[in-house]
């Protein structure tokens, strides 16, 4: 049974001065919104020119104002509709089009990149300004997703000499940032018709994502990309023509590379992505259910990789399935007497005593059991990572008033971190750590394990995060979701190499919807740098 605790009266109003502090806009990163994730679907450089459509509604910048709830992508009027209506119905998203010149840091511009965690080129037809090229770059490499859709070579629709190969690649040749930054070039080819199904042979968060598994796409008049891991060495295909190889740097269709904090995916055709739903004065057809690919799963997966919900596949071990825990809510006893917030929080109180819940002078944190020993030269960043003393140096919240490191759930020791189990939740805990500036390599590695109550998925989620020291999100490593496997305890682990010589948050955040309760747990954490 979870220890049932009250948050002082002073922690809920520090709780919401800290609210109010964070609704003002900072464009240092890319920022996670209410819904989860927010996507801006370019219409500012001719996509819609010819006998294009390539938006999601007539109503830009928002298309709720067009239907609030769609249901289907005719609830939307836009020739990819379909992708922004998968979207919509997760209840993760909250997407935009843009009709403005792009911007990076720009407070004045409600469209500005920096307000964005994905931001899609549905086949663009006009040249981007050197402007507009640095701060999609400067988007990517603080953190944002990119999506590059192209066509054929000649697919200039709006007859101003430049069709989408020449816009995209002009933008990774001529950024500012160096030639061929992601590793990624558009082949100036016409391929007709073909269906490529040649994968890549490795796990893959696009082929295999939370709408499900994508084995295929389509070709009908469209391009392939030329990969350079010399350029960039995370540069990969991900569904290859099938007469290339698919470990290869040719004759890739989809492709995906990183770029500083950011992702980027690379896709040949628009025609993927067609729903048939164009306007009536455009040449349209439904190649998002052409049934000779899995369009429908595999652009929403990419979407999800690029917004950082995406992580590398967890090991499962054969821990016994457990029910799932219930954590009932307490009521924050209220006084009298209006207390002024200050910056500090009051230390949790359990119900038992009226003691707070500070470490003493000699309660030293302890490496948890499953934690490899850092050797000789190694440094464990992460303190207490079994959470076997208690909560410090974490810094927990609870919508629901509850102490979350608890002893129902341990993968080793007493204690684990326990997340939600409770209807709209909102749970987090998160530690900050500097990562030396010297070291060779940074390895995070953690336990997790989730219960359910959900019969359909998904509703309520658990994200990993790398935040900056004030909290703005770098990157997302993992989203687990209802949906994933229940019962076991899994461990992951990501290289956080790049993040040397920065002070950064390990981050643990779940929520959950009003019906059907799931549970989070978090285990023996590790960050050793080498």
């Amino acid at each position: 049974m979870k220890n049932r605790v009250l948050f002082t009266v002073r922690l809920l109003l520090t709780a919401l001065l800290l609210a109010g502090l964070f609704a003002f806009w900072s464009p240092a990163q890319p920022i996670a919104h209410a819904a989860g994730y927010s996507v801006l679907f370019d219409n500012f450089h001719a996509e819609t020119a010819g006998n294009s459509d390539w938006v999601i509604s007539s109503s830009q910048p928002d298309p709720l104002q067009q239907n609030a709830n769609p249901q289907n992508e005719r609830d939307w009027t836009g020739g990819i509709s379909a992708w922004g209506v998968a979207l919509q119905q997760t209840g993760r998203y909250s997407l935009k089009t843009n009709t403005r010149t792009f911007s990076y840091g720009d407070s004045s511009n409600p469209l500005d990149l920096s307000r964005f965690n994905v931001l899609v080129l549905p086949e663009p037809n006009s040249l981007l300004t050197s402007g507009e090229k640095t701060a999609i770059l400067n988007f990517v490499r603080n953190g944002g997703g990119l999506f590059m859709i192209a066509d054929h070579n000649g697919s200039d629709r709006n007859n101003d000499g430049a069709d989408s190969l020449r816009v995209l690649n002009d933008l990774m040749n001529n950024g500012g940032a160096g030639s061929n930054v992601f590793g990624i070039q558009f082949d100036v080819v016409n391929i007709s018709n073909e269906n490529p199904s040649n994968d890549t042979p490795n796990p893959d968060p696009i082929l295999q994502g939370s709408f499900g598994t994508a084995r295929s796409s389509i070709i009908r008049a469209g391009t392939t990309e030329t990969l350079d891991p010399a350029a960039n060495p995370a540069a990969h295909g991900v569904i290859y023509r099938n007469s290339a190889s698919n470990t290869g740097n040719t004759g890739a269709f989809v492709s995906r590379s990183s770029y500083g904090s950011g992702r980027i995916v690379a896709v040949g055709d628009s025609s993927a992505i067609d729903d048939g739903t164009c306007a009536s004065s455009n040449n349209c057809f439904n190649g998002w259910n052409d049934p000779a690919g899995n369009n429908s799963i595999l652009f929403p997966n990419a979407t999800d990789w690029l917004a950082g919900s995406g992580g590398s596949a967890a090991t499962a071990t054969n821990t016994p399935s457990i029910p799932t825990a219930t954590r009932t809510p307490i009521a924050v006893t209220a006084t009298n007497t209006p207390v002024a917030p200050t910056a500090t929080i009051t230390a949790i109180l359990p119900t038992a005593t009226n003691t707070p819940l500070a470490p003493t002078a000699t309660r030293t944190p302890l490496v948890p059991t499953a934690t490899p020993t850092p050797g000789s030269g190694s440094q464990q960043l992460i303190q207490n990572g079994g959470f076997e003393s208690g909560s410090s140096p974490w810094v927990e919240s609870s919508s629901g008033g509850y102490e979350t490191v608890d002893p129902a759930r341990p993968h080793t020791g007493s204690n684990s971190a326990y997340l939600c189990g409770y209807n709209n939740c909102a749970d987090s805990i998160y530690q900050t750590v500097t990562v030396p500036a010297v070291a060779s390599s940074v390895s995070l590695s953690y336990y997790w394990q989730m219960s359910t109550q959900e019969t359909s998925h998904p509703y309520d989620y658990l994200y990993v995060r790398v935040r900056s020291s004030s909290g703005a999100n770098f990157a997302t490593l993992q989203t687990v979701t209802d949906g994933s496997s229940a019962g076991n305890w899994a461990v992951a682990s990501y290289d956080l190499s790049s993040y040397r010589g920065q002070t950064i948050q390990i981050a643990f955040a779940a929520t959950s919807d009003s019906s059907a309760t799931t549970s989070f747990f978090i285990d023996d954490v590790s960050l050793i740098s080498r």
